[in-house]
């Protein structure tokens, strides 16, 4: 047995070689099938709703609490391939969900490459494809925290992914164009909360790519032109361009390296950004993207506002805005400059200082708008919602709230349900001005 061949019989009186020809093949069967079993284990740990809370300050702090989910799910899957030959070579494959979260849901998949002689270059034929049901994800489907709750019991998502295109690798040159056909999409709305289509969505791209050669310089270059059924769902740039230039060499027979830039180009589209609870993105507001894209004067806006103590507005009409005097109009800008500066001082503070600081500076600031002269006695203000305090400050209203209990225990202020009075201005301004 020196050198055996894989697959070759050899002769032998073993307790395999006894064994009835049907049960070799049973057994065969079993070792494949088992091969191809996959068991995925997936653990989630995300914040539950609080039941619990704390009094204080007329105010109540929930008790948050963590909870965790532990996914299980096994598919059966298979493979058939030919990978041999020098001209055509194929695979095909299928996964089944026989158990667990994802139980029912299947993925079939194909992929096919070629290779040939035109004159006196190589090129290639290329395609994929798959179909795919898919349940949704554990935070697809629910999710809680300070800002964002959901519960949908979504549907099973329906995909069929296709590519097809050219290769020719002496010419550095790819050419291809594919879809999808996507039914019960999930995707996230410009409120960062999830939702789910009922139509079939289609979305369709042609792409170049192609790299140049230049002596020591490379430039790769990705054209892709894409569509969409429905930019309010699937937003996408209909052009799209990438492009990275360098210039690579060795010094001194050792050093290697490359210097260049790369430059991205996309026509406009829905931007997507991201949730931060979650990592996951959702679309961004119409007005924003119409306020950078179309004439202003098509857009309007509702706008609110809540005074803490008394104020004298005045109106002006929009059709009197351009019969104004400049003298108003520069009062304005000045007005809105002002505003500004203050913006950024408070962004630098965001940076820079704590939450009791910022909380301190705040206090002081109120009291002063206040009018309150006598500095020698108690100063009082009507407080701010505690929510828009903590917006003001960028922080939690469960920060603020421990914020200005701590100050209460150490006779800083006294602070009641509608009102703070300030009880040591001196010490409230040394930790407003603490670096």
């Amino acid at each position: 047995m020196n050198n055996p061949i894989i697959g070759q019989f050899v002769a032998g009186d073993s307790l395999t070689h006894r064994l009835d020809p049907r049960t070799k093949l049973l057994c065969c069967l079993a070792i494949i099938a088992t091969t191809f079993l996959v068991n995925d284990v997936t653990h989630y740990k995300y914040p539950k709703q609080p039941v619990k809370y704390d009094k204080l300050n007329q105010d109540y702090i929930p008790h948050y609490l963590q909870t965790d989910s532990t996914l299980v799910t096994t598919a059966l899957g298979a493979q058939i391939f030919k990978n041999l030959g020098k001209n055509f070579w194929w695979d095909a494959g299928a996964k089944l969900y026989i158990q667990g979260y994802r139980a029912g849901d299947s993925e079939l998949t194909g992929s096919l490459n070629s290779s040939f002689r035109i004159a006196k270059d190589t090129a290639g034929f290329f395609a994929n494809g798959g179909i795919f049901l898919t349940t949704p994800e554990l935070f697809e489907d629910k999710y809680f925290s300070n800002h964002l709750k959901w519960d949908n019991g979504f549907r099973q998502k329906k995909i069929v992914r296709f590519t097809g295109g050219i290769r020719i690798p002496t010419k550095h040159l790819e050419l291809s164009a594919g879809g999808q056909f996507l039914n019960d999409h999930i995707y996230w709305q410009f409120n960062g909360l999830p939702d789910q289509s009922s139509d079939v969505l289609q979305v369709y791209h042609a792409t170049l790519k192609k790299r140049f050669k230049f002596g020591g310089f490379r430039s790769h270059n990705n054209l892709v032109f894409q569509h969409s059924s429905d930019q309010d769902i699937i937003p996408l740039p209909m052009l799209a361009y990438y492009n990275s230039t360098y210039y690579q060499n060795t010094l001194f027979k050792v050093l290697f390296f490359q210097i260049g830039f790369d430059l991205r180009y996309n026509s406009k589209y829905y931007e997507i950004l991201d949730v931060k609870d979650t990592t996951e993105q959702f679309l961004q507001g119409k007005h924003t993207w119409r306020f950078i894209a179309r004439d202003y004067r098509d857009l309007h806006f509702s706008l609110s506002a809540t005074t803490s103590s008394d104020e004298i507005s005045a109106y002006i009409d929009q059709d009197d805005m351009f019969d104004i005097s400049s003298d108003l109009a520069l009062d304005m800008m000045a007005k809105l400059s002002a505003e500004l500066r203050v913006s950024e001082e408070q962004m630098i503070s965001l940076l820079h200082h704590s939450v009791k600081q910022r909380t301190a500076r705040l206090l002081l600031t109120l009291i002063d708008s206040a009018d309150e002269a006598d500095t020698s006695r108690p100063q009082r203000l009507v407080r701010l919602q505690r929510t828009e305090m903590a917006q003001i400050l960028g922080t939690t209203p469960e920060s603020l709230s421990r914020t200005l209990h701590t100050f209460a225990e150490e006779k800083l202020i006294d602070s009641t349900r509608t009102s703070i009075t300030l009880l040591d201005r001196t010490a409230m301004e040394r930790l407003a001005s603490k670096s």
